[in-house]
């Protein structure tokens, strides 16, 4: 079960809303979800990351992550791709599937799931004294685990982009309550053998960014990312920020009860 974060929050929605996209369809009945409003004239001000990513086995790609007071917005770099939109005020994501014209919703919810085992939770934070500073401020290597396995490794940066960060986090915890209500459709027996996606995905989301940026994570399974750029100021499109009209919007939960009908 790959995260959906910035390590992974676009990759993960994207492919639920593709798997689930025959919700689109107009013979289909989909949730209503509030509309986005338009951003008031003007640009945004915002903060944009670029990142490098790849998944094991793959080619890598760009994920641009764009922030404002209101907004987390994570695409591929062009605004006429598919999105992943958090509305940080609502906490609620969105995530945009133009090829069927459909937009997942989720909402916040609480983590009412319990782990198949206790977790133990660790980290180990490592001195980077021979790596470039950034804005003066020294990296530090960190290793995630989890009931003594490594889950993640992440070179990161105190307190360097702290607003973009904390978008981030909410963008997990939304997540977070998302995959713990799904969470009894898998055995048992099989989340034994996920505890690092649990923990970081259910149970500790975003531990991983509690201790700064990271310009750079890797873990066991061959996924990477490395940060390749960012800026603030950054003056985005309102239009970045709106839902487009006349797509059908559902939640997990409409699959599930089309399912068991």
């Amino acid at each position: 079960m790959r995260k959906v974060v910035l390590a992974g929050a676009l990759a993960g929605l994207a492919a639920a809303a593709a798997v689930l996209g025959w919700l689109a369809r107009p013979d289909t009945v989909g949730a209503k979800a509030e509309a986005v409003p338009a951003g008031e004239g003007g640009r945004v001000p915002a903060i944009v990351l670029w990142f490098r990513e790849q998944e094991g086995g793959t080619d890598p790609y760009t994920t641009r992550v764009i922030v404002t007071d209101r907004w987390l917005r994570m695409d591929d770099g062009d605004a006429r791709g598919d999105f992943v939109l958090l509305d940080r005020r609502a906490r609620t994501v969105y995530s945009v599937a133009h090829g069927d014209r459909s937009i997942l919703v989720v909402r916040a919810r609480p983590v009412e799931a319990r782990p198949p085992v206790p977790l133990r939770l660790g980290m180990r934070s490592e001195p980077q004294p021979g790596a470039p500073r950034i804005e003066g401020r020294a990296p530090v290597h960190l290793r995630f685990t989890v009931n003594g396995e490594t889950c993640r490794e992440v070179v990161a940066v105190p307190g360097l982009l702290p607003e973009a960060v904390a978008a981030m986090r909410e963008l997990q915890r939304v997540m977070a309550g998302e995959h713990g209500a799904n969470l009894g459709n898998t055995p048992v027996d099989v989340q034994r053998t996920m505890l690092c996606d649990l923990a970081e995905s259910v149970f500790a989301p975003g531990r991983y960014l509690e201790h700064g940026l990271p310009i750079q994570e890797w873990s066991a399974d061959g996924y990477r990312r490395a940060l390749v750029d960012y800026a603030r100021g950054w003056e985005a499109d309102p239009a970045l920020f709106v839902l487009p009209a006349g797509y059908r919007r559902f939640t997990v939960s409409d699959v599930a009860g089309a399912g068991g009908a």
